[in-house]
């Protein structure tokens, strides 16, 4: 058998409950004895229903004032509780903590039960030792919900520090006539992992033991209650309770779904860590001071006042999701923006310097921050050219929107204009008419051919398989962006418009050729000089290396191909090449050459050998140098007759 607590709301009540209990155990042959109540009325009951048995330890008498039940002292008369060290209920908890710390030092040094304590620890443990006397000088009172409650709420905080982490709970009850009262429930807390964790997985561990702590509770007590409220002074945790758990790491995520199965979080909210009473609980006391810290028995002010604004203390402490902790790198996050006042355009950015000089590196400072949160990494300490070109772009452009915001504005409605009447153009079936009978009284027809019949294609799709050809073998099984792969793909395409097709004139001093860029935009194509990445070993490249490395593999293969056909096979010929004259514009044969670098030379002289057959000419580069070419390693242009 066992002792049975129960508390009941009526004296009435409580005397029906012995009765039923006292027949159900008779039948049996158990008597209860030793009851005890705060109400003599009771008491007295119980003494007339048994007045035909002996008395004898059938009440205590209320005289007895250190009654224990469930380990604790309680003083009938009184109807308070008196504590020890042993804390079912964690009301005392942030003394306990103290001797959970120390237990958990004591076993990190492996100290066996016969050794010696260290005697900075045996001096702490003395210290709280001695002090745990004064927890007798305390009085708590057993009824937290008075019988004439209306409304029951329920306010539950959590905090941690680098030690411990805990939480606890406060029970509020008002009555009919509005009076307010609040009482503290239960404690709980744990001492932290002997592994390091981070503050935020900490303050996470004790929101998590909050939400069980506040279930538990709230299937005990059989009554209705109003409303919960869960409290937390970290930012970081309020944030990770508003992301899907998917999107965040196994161990906040795996907690973070827990909470949110027993908690809503409209529930929660922040709490400043001054009126935050389980810091009390995470940080510990000594049973000395426990004793004067009215913020762990009585909680905070706004709640003894009811000026709870849960709303405002959750919007006003979010945490921007971009520097948030423990989310997956494949996490997309989606910014909203605010427009600039047209007023000013942030020009109030140059009233806080007073050298330009000093605004200028600052913008660049930020300029670097944007490509970083990008993952754009410049080793560089010092501001490079590209940040404070950048920098200076963007205080430009602040100034121009203030000074020429009418110019702005009208280039930007007029340049809508012209889209649209392109558009309006384009779509309209006069236009489309007269297009049609323009290009029909030029005899000109569209001749298109099948689907999927690339090879009926002729000329134009000469280049697009070669194209295919070389592309395929160059990238192999390499996986690429779609970004990289449009950048790799326009760089071929320089490189295909690049070829030449004939002399743009017949003076031997001009050594321009025509080339398919002059008729997309009437100029030949250039590229910046770069590394010779061929050799390169793939992984020791950034992406930005590894798509010149690709188009030089291109070049290199393509242009070998494209030289030996326009070479012409003279095998079985006896007769010499008439395609070769003096003045012509030819392509020599260089396998070293950078993408979009073609070496081309006039011929100023032939040599026929004692056969009278041409294998060598000489030619005169642009520099002036006159060299000797065999002809096997020079190429007619492929226009050069017509």
């Amino acid at each position: 058998m066992d002792d049975l607590l129960v508390s009941i709301d009526s004296e009435t009540d409580a005397f029906q409950i012995y009765r039923e209990l006292d027949d159900i155990l008779s039948q049996a042959n158990f008597k209860l004895r030793k009851w005890s109540s705060n109400s003599n009325i009771v008491l007295n009951s119980i003494l007339q229903a048994n007045s035909n048995e002996n008395h004898d330890n059938l009440i205590l008498p209320h005289e007895n004032k250190h009654l224990k039940t469930l380990g604790i002292s309680w003083d009938p008369k009184q109807d308070t509780l008196k504590y020890s060290i042993f804390d079912p209920l964690g009301l005392i908890g942030p003394a306990l903590t103290r001797a959970k710390l120390i237990i958990q030092a004591l076993w990190k040094l492996h100290i066996g039960w016969d050794q010696a304590v260290p005697n900075d620890l045996r001096q702490i443990w003395e210290e709280f030792s001695n002090e745990l006397e004064c927890l007798n000088e305390y009085k708590i009172d057993r009824l937290v919900i008075p019988t004439k409650t209306a409304c029951v709420r329920l306010y539950g905080f959590s905090d941690s520090s680098e030690k411990a982490y805990g939480a606890c709970i406060y029970v509020a009850s008002e009555d009919e006539s509005g009076s307010h009262e609040l009482r503290l429930l239960t404690g709980k807390s744990r001492v932290a992992p002997v592994k390091k964790l981070t503050l935020p997985r900490l303050e996470l561990l004790a929101a998590h033991l909050l939400a069980k702590l506040m279930n538990t509770v709230r299937q005990i007590l059989d009554i209705q209650i109003l409303d919960v409220r869960y409290f937390t002074d970290s930012s970081i945790v309020l944030a990770w309770l508003k992301i899907d758990p998917a999107h965040l790491k196994t161990f906040v995520a795996n907690r973070v779904a827990k909470i949110n199965e027993l908690t809503k979080i409209t529930e929660w909210a922040h709490v400043p860590s001054k009126a935050n009473p389980a810091d009390v609980i995470s940080r510990g006391l000594s049973p000395r001071e426990l004793l004067g810290c009215d913020l762990w028995f009585h909680g905070p002010e706004f709640l003894k006042k009811n000026t709870l604004r849960t709303e405002a203390n959750l919007d006003s402490h979010e945490v921007p999701v971009a520097v948030l902790p423990e989310l997956k790198n494949n996490y997309t996050t989606v910014y909203k923006t605010t427009s600039i006042n047209s007023d000013n355009y942030g020009l109030n950015i140059f009233d806080r310097f007073s050298t330009f000089f000093k605004l200028h590196r600052v913008v660049g400072y930020i300029c670097r921050f944007k490509n970083r949160c990008r993952k754009v990494m410049n080793k560089s300490t010092a501001l490079t050219v590209e940040e404070l070109n950048e920098s200076l772009l963007i205080l430009v452009k602040l100034v121009q929107r203030n000074s020429f915001e009418k110019e702005i504005s009208d280039l930007s409605k007029r340049a809508n204009n012209y889209f649209i009447e392109l558009n309006n153009l384009i779509n309209d079936e006069s236009h489309i008419n007269a297009t049609t009978t323009f290009l029909a009284n030029l005899l000109i027809k569209w001749h298109f051919i099948p689907a999927r019949s690339a090879h009926m294609g002729g000329l134009w799709e000469v280049v697009v398989k070669s194209t295919k050809f070389h592309l395929r073998r160059v990238l192999g099984e390499s996986s690429l962006t779609y970004e990289e792969m449009y950048t790799l793909l326009v760089k071929i395409e320089a490189c295909l418009n690049s070829r030449p097709l004939m002399p743009i004139s017949n003076d031997i001093n001009d050594y321009a050729p025509l080339n398919p860029a002059h008729f997309l935009i009437g100029d030949s194509l250039a590229s910046l000089p770069q590394p010779d990445y061929q050799n390169a070993v793939i992984s020791r490249l950034s992406h930005y290396e590894r798509l010149p490395q690709l188009q030089q593999h291109f070049w290199n293969s393509w242009s070998r191909d494209y030289l030996t056909n326009l070479q012409t096979r003279c095998k079985w010929k006896n007769t010499v090449d008439k395609t070769i004259d003096i003045g012509a514009l030819v392509l020599l044969v260089e396998h070293n050459t950078a993408p979009l670098r073609w070496i081309l030379a006039r011929v100023v002289e032939l040599h026929e050998g004692k056969d009278h057959v041409i294998r060598v000419v000489s030619v005169r580069l642009p520099s002036g140098t006159i060299s000797r070419r065999s002809l096997s390693k020079i190429c007619p242009l492929p226009m050069n007759n017509e």
